[in-house]
């Protein structure tokens, strides 16, 4: 389904705008489909086009994403592992999703690190995204580690029976 961006029917007082019902809707304000750039063995782009005779590049399946390190300011070009994290929606991060500011692992220089991406493949077709510091590294791994279960408190054995006292003989 198409997403339009279609101005609202109400005032900001409540009532109808009758200038809005009074119309059709115009194509300016029909938007695209989300494409949801998934990880995949192949880099896979699709080319759309829009108003004005522009066009768009959306990336469908990503393999690959540029990685700059701000700390040493070089970029290179790395594998992509999985998605863990993914602040548009949780749901996107189990379905390997990607979008701006996802949380994603990396294959960078023999060893698994993280990144976030900072690009938008629906929108610009390429993955681009910045090597997070290790202080950046640890803090998100202590958040997402799962919090060990606190254990129930067990009840103290019952005894079966009340100490007796001793009967006496008399």
């Amino acid at each position: 389904m198409v997403n339009w961006d279609y101005p609202s029917l109400r005032k900001p007082t409540g009532g109808l705008n009758n200038s809005v019902n009074a119309r059709d809707k115009k194509e300016s304000e029909k938007g695209g489909v989300f494409s949801e750039t998934k990880i995949g063995a192949l880099n896979r782009r699709k080319t759309v086009s829009g108003l004005g005779g522009t066009l768009k590049v959306k990336q469908l399946i990503a393999h690959q994403v540029v990685v700059t390190d701000s700390q040493t300011k070089k970029t290179k070009r790395v594998n992509l592992v999985t998605v863990k994290e993914n602040a548009a929606n949780r749901q996107y991060a189990r379905q390997n999703i990607l979008t701006r500011g996802a949380i994603v692992e990396v294959d960078f220089d023999n060893s698994r690190r993280l990144v976030r991406i900072t690009s938008r493949p629906g929108h610009s077709g390429g993955v681009n995204a910045v090597l997070l510091t290790p202080v950046q590294e640890k803090a998100y791994l202590q958040v997402s580690e799962p919090k060990p279960k606190k254990e129930a408190k067990k009840p103290l054995p019952k005894s079966k029976e009340k100490a007796k006292p001793a009967k006496t003989e008399q």
